[in-house]
């Protein structure tokens, strides 16, 4: 399955060279914004853009069926090491590798801005069933954390052609289905901190996208070593202050 033309596919496909990084040093979702988004029934769900399986770990221990969908072997392989026995397959969101009205809810977490709205709201209202939901989640990360903003100045500094993408991780992310068929039902948002050592900090901002893809990817993180070594605590750990946010959408 080709997924379609997008003027961000490189960085969309830029994580699984890097899957197991991504996996042990990205953040994790609460489960209380999962129970908000879904309730407490167990639901058949579809993790659209799953990666290693961030969500998907946190859906199956709130005990939702979950089938996983992602265009990234490498990222899937990393998913199914994780959860064993999980139906994983490749696919895009403009292209569902799966039957019409066969999920009660869609999740998308750090995944829709890939994706063409158009193409993969028509697919969501042939995947969802009527009544069922889709879910928009992101973490952004705190702008007026001080290592976000180390983060910020490192790359204008190095790489002012992806300030506007730095600037982006401390702003709130676009949500709408464009589709008439689903219509708002609610938002909400949880305050999260991610504990690291330098070096998983490091690690971290490396698997952003537009720090992996730059030429000036070393250069950032030297200068992004030097702030997080200046703000290291008493416990050898930074910290990195972040938001969930989550967006539901209803199908009619």
């Amino acid at each position: 399955m080709t997924p379609p033309a997008h003027p961000d596919d490189r960085q969309a496909t830029s994580f699984g060279a890097v899957a197991d990084d991504y996996d042990r040093v990205r953040p994790g979702y609460p489960a209380e914004v999962v129970r908000w988004a879904l309730g407490a029934r167990p639901l058949q769900t579809v993790d659209l853009g799953a990666g290693t399986g961030a969500l998907t770990r946190v859906l199956l221990a709130e005990g939702h069926s979950v089938v996983a969908v992602d265009p990234d072997e490498q990222m899937l392989a990393r998913l199914r090491a994780r959860s064993p026995g999980v139906t994983a397959l490749v696919g895009t969101g403009e292209a569902l590798p799966l039957p019409d009205a066969s999920a009660d809810a869609v999740l998308v977490a750090q995944a829709w801005h890939w994706m063409d709205p158009g193409a993969a709201s028509a697919e969501l209202v042939r995947v969802v069933r009527p009544g069922g939901a889709a879910v928009l989640l992101w973490t952004t990360r705190d702008p007026d954390d001080p290592l976000t903003a180390a983060v910020r100045q490192a790359v204008v500094r190095h790489a002012p052609d992806l300030a506007a993408r730095a600037q982006a991780d401390g702003s709130p992310r676009p949500a709408r289905v464009p589709d008439a068929r689903f219509r708002p039902d609610g938002t909400t948002r949880a305050d999260t901190t991610a504990v690291l050592s330098v070096a998983d900090l490091l690690t971290l901002v490396g698997t952003w996208s537009y720090v992996a893809l730059s030429p000036a990817r070393d250069a950032v993180l030297a200068e992004v070593a030097q702030a997080a070594r200046a703000a290291v605590g008493a416990d050898g750990t930074v910290r990195l202050s972040q938001h969930v946010e989550v967006h539901r959408f209803r199908r009619s």
